[in-house]
């Protein structure tokens, strides 16, 4: 995956980029906003706008996807944004040819949340059911 657009440089992001603080305070987040999330999730996988619905959470404005949930105005960390698969591959963050990788690290969307951890110049996906009950870590990409 590369890095976000700002900086033009290709990195695989890895688990290590995401300390366990960050993992923390983001898991604290989604908590929060999950609800929310799920519901705007499904808009987008009923509206058939896309079958990978992808949020991005960050601390700094980003040029991608739309924003859902403001941090300010929530008392958050993180904002979060939606985006879709299909524009992280026309913006070059993800290759097309690992689209069968994706979708099987990211299972069913309509119970499982794919977060972009956008963080001080690295990326990772983070894969996060929107249930509590169904939450014990969050799952990375491999």
């Amino acid at each position: 995956m590369n890095e976000p657009p700002h900086n033009g440089h290709t990195e695989h992001a890895s688990p290590e980029h995401a300390n366990t603080d960050v993992l923390r305070l983001l898991r604290r987040d989604f908590r929060r906003v999950s609800d929310t999330l799920a519901h705007v999730a499904s808009l987008a996988l009923g509206d058939g706008v896309t079958q990978f619905p992808v949020f991005v959470a960050c601390r700094q404005p980003i040029a991608l996807g739309v924003l859902v949930i403001d941090a300010a105005q929530m008392g958050l960390t993180f904002s979060f944004r939606i985006s879709m698969y299909e524009e992280l591959v026309k913006k070059g963050l993800l290759e097309a040819e690992n689209e069968k990788a994706f979708k099987v690290t990211f299972g069913d969307p309509f119970h499982k949340a794919s977060v972009l951890l956008v963080e001080e110049g690295h990326a990772q996906f983070i894969f996060i059911p929107y249930s509590p009950e169904a939450d014990t870590t969050p799952q990375h990409e491999q």
